[in-house]
């Protein structure tokens, strides 16, 4: 049940991440290539490849800044442990998301009037 509503959270950040970017390489072409060292960092800090207890305590703030790191947790909990991920988790998760979908779609939503003249 948590499943479907996990991947509904990751396509909302996803997508306002690419309308993000998107609008901004039409003005800036070598974002295409900082996004790749970007994406490969970033990666890195997210905790696929180990648990988010090996993180030091005075890197949790800096780690939970990470919008990828909950849903990450998220899947982890229901797919590993098979239980349902905290409320706090998925708080975290959903608002990120969502906020990142609004920014992207506003910010996207500002400049497409300009897409063509640069192009």
């Amino acid at each position: 049940l948590c499943l479907p509503l996990i991947m509904i959270i990751e396509y909302s950040l996803a997508l306002g991440m690419a309308l993000l970017s998107s609008a901004i390489a039409v003005y800036l072409r070598d974002v295409e290539y900082i996004l790749g060292i970007v994406t490969m960092a970033w990666q890195f800090l997210t905790p696929v490849m180990y648990s988010v207890d090996m993180v030091p305590q005075q890197f949790w703030v800096i780690f939970n800044l990470n919008p990828m790191t909950p849903i990450i947790v998220a899947y982890r909990d229901i797919l590993y442990f098979k239980q349902i991920p905290e409320i706090p988790t998925l708080l975290h998760a959903f608002v990120v998301g969502i906020l990142l979908l609004i920014i992207g779609e506003l910010f996207f939503g500002k400049l497409k009037r300009h897409f063509a003249e640069e192009l």
